[in-house]
């Protein structure tokens, strides 16, 4: 029964290391870094935030632009989805601006206080992301991404910093921390 076990183990050890593993959840590193260029379709983006201020063309003009700066991986704004290696899409779900940021709730009485005493403005946004592969129609990566802002700003220059914000957060969740 040893032997049996023994022999399991090793072919298990030897399994994980010739097999590679899959990538992490949010991380598509794996699939670009030995490209020189990747090719992204980037797709119109639907509302359901209910914020007619919030623009998806505004968003998606942000998205392409964080693509382009983005210095870890070569991306490259293609118009044809044929023409891409991969398509980038979503839905914006949530956007919200206040002029005093949430109370985070915490154990100790005097961040309590001083978190209560902050007057910054306060906004944050949700965006449901889908990455599909082009060569096969095969989503890659879905996930709702969600990033917040604390800081002094009008409602107008909010959404641009959020739209930012948001934009390269998802680049870090789903292609992997930027080289810097």
């Amino acid at each position: 029964m040893r032997k049996v076990l023994a022999v399991l183990a090793v072919v298990a050890l030897v399994l994980a290391i010739a097999v590679p593993a899959p990538a992490e959840d949010g991380d598509l590193e794996y699939l670009v870094k030995d490209k020189d260029v990747v090719k992204v379709f980037v797709k119109d983006f639907t509302n359901e935030s209910g914020q007619a201020q919030v623009s998806s063309a505004d968003f998606k003009k942000e998205l392409e632009k964080a693509l382009t700066l983005r210095k870890a991986v070569k991306f490259e704004i293609v118009s044809n989805p044929e023409a891409s290696d991969f398509q980038i899409g979503g839905v914006i779900k949530n956007y919200m601006y206040s002029k005093t940021d949430p109370i985070t709730p915490t154990t100790s009485p005097a961040a309590l206080v001083l978190d209560a005493a902050t007057t910054e403005n306060y906004v944050e946004m949700t965006v449901d992301f889908e990455v599909v592969q082009t060569k096969n129609g095969k989503a890659v990566w879905q996930e709702d991404v969600k990033s917040y802002l604390k800081h002094t700003m009008t409602p107008e220059e909010a959404l641009p910093m959020i739209y930012d914000k948001e934009a390269r957060t998802f680049l870090w969740k789903s292609f992997g921390k930027p080289n810097r």
